[in-house]
């Protein structure tokens, strides 16, 4: 059995997650079979504001990433690391013009010229194919930026600030790093 607390991650939640908890609670307790259901109630917000919201299981979601649940708080002051970390590198290198656009359907186009790195990772690899351009990534050490869409095989960045990156350069993706 399981909920998802609407209002862990808020300033102020704890009169929703009161209100949550009495409702659960009461339905399970009208509900014989469900002593023997594992409870599952505490996502991220939770396991680190309500612990005692804890049961049988919990939902550790941003918290693997490394992130912190909460606007107010960042994920270093609350000792959040990322579990894994994506890693690749850079393909080739490649100078467009402005203009030029990148990607499928050409959704990044080049406002001047642009040093494009061609990073081996895309969707068929885990890396979501949604991601918008703009993503930050890190390559060689240093925060930049997809560009255009993910493909199967294949991203985009912009190394246009980064001259001594270039083929072979270590890219972080997602995790530590980032």
């Amino acid at each position: 059995l399981m909920t998802h607390f609407a209002e862990a991650d808020a300033d102020g939640g704890e009169a929703c997650i009161r209100w949550q908890l009495e409702r659960f609670a009461r339905m399970i307790s009208d509900w014989p079979e469900a002593a023997a259901c594992p409870v599952s109630l505490a996502n991220s917000a939770a396991i680190l504001r309500y612990p005692a919201t804890a049961h049988d299981w919990v939902r550790p979601g941003i918290m693997l990433y490394g992130g912190s649940p909460f606007a107010s708080e960042d994920a270093a002051s609350l000792g959040l690391r990322p579990v894994m970390t994506l890693r690749s590198t850079i393909l080739a290198v490649q100078e467009i013009d402005a203009g030029e656009r990148v990607g499928y359907g050409g959704t990044f186009v080049a406002s001047r010229p642009t040093r494009v790195g061609i990073v081996a990772c895309g969707y068929a690899d885990g890396y979501p194919r949604h991601a918008p351009g703009g993503t930050p990534i890190v390559v060689s050490g240093q925060r930049t930026r997809t560009l255009g869409r993910v493909s199967m095989d294949m991203l985009a960045c912009d190394l246009s600030e980064l001259p001594a990156a270039g083929a072979g350069s270590p890219v972080v993706l997602w995790g530590e790093g980032l």
